[in-house]
């Protein structure tokens, strides 16, 4: 009995054997599907060919504009047109001139984007808005072409131009409430300097009735302020620093006169 089981394990040998050469089988089906993968790749480049015909063709049909898409050719430029404006943008349309709408708070809002320097770089500006633009900010214009500022009528006659300074003062005599300074930076003085010239400083000097007038300053040593001239409420003028009410013009010092002095009254001993 031993033996007979002896052959039948041997048997089931040849059964191994054959599981084996499955196997083998298996491995040459992995090859025939690796021979599929290359036919794909062919495939892929005739549909590259393809895409190329598909972009002549593109090309060609370029100048088709489908309704509604608001485009328009005008020979080979292409025009993006837009009437259609959603309410509350800050657009509108005057014919075919875009109008753009920008409130004070908008403005606000964004004043703080222009650039690192808080700068504003522009060339001509045209404030054509009929109304009133507010700059809540300091204001420098930089340009070496003179005059940096002219102020004029929209009319070329008929119409005069004018620039009013209005200080918000209550109560005060002693504050020069509106002013024109006068400065010249000179760069080879100690490094870079800027040196005060004069000064025009509309006073009030009855501040109960808010009136007052004119003082022109000097500076000495091109900082500290004097008064040298003032012409009161009344048009009366004072080469002095303080305002006068008594004479047309008086003179606190000496005077010297090179030409004639006509005296139309008497001439009297104060």
């Amino acid at each position: 009995n031993i033996a007979t089981n002896t052959s039948n394990i041997v048997t089931n040998t040849s059964n191994i054997a054959t599981n084996t050469s499955n196997i083998v089988t298996n491995t040459s089906n992995i090859a025939t599907n690796t021979s599929d993968i290359a036919t794909n790749t062919n495939a892929i480049s005739t549909n590259s060919s393809s895409i190329s015909s598909l972009q002549t063709t593109v090309a060609g049909k370029q100048n088709t504009i489908t309704a509604g898409t608001n485009l328009s050719f005008d020979g080979n430029t292409l025009n993006a047109v837009s009437t259609t404006i959603n309410a509350g943008t800050g657009l509108s349309f005057n014919g075919n001139t875009l109008n753009a709408e920008v409130t004070q708070s908008e403005v606000n809002a964004k004043q703080d984007t222009i650039d690192s320097s808080n700068k504003l770089d522009v060339g001509l500006i045209d404030f054509n808005t009929g109304g009133t633009i507010e700059i809540n900010d300091r204001l420098e214009i930089i340009n070496d072409t003179t005059s940096q500022l002219i102020v004029k009528p929209a009319s070329t006659t008929g119409t005069d131009a004018a620039i009013t300074i209005r200080g918000a003062r209550n109560g005060s005599t002693s504050n020069r409430q509106s002013q024109v300074r006068f400065e010249n930076y000179d760069v080879d003085f100690n490094g870079g300097q800027t040196s005060d010239l004069g000064e025009i400083a509309g006073v009030v000097q009855n501040s109960a009735s808010n009136i007052g007038g004119l003082v022109f300053y000097n500076f000495a040593n091109g900082s500290t302020r004097a008064g040298a001239l003032t012409m009161n409420y009344n048009g009366r003028w004072h080469f002095g620093s303080a305002f006068q009410n008594t004479y047309k013009l008086q003179v606190t010092g000496s005077s010297y006169i090179t030409g004639d002095l006509y005296v139309g009254g008497a001439i009297r001993n104060r």
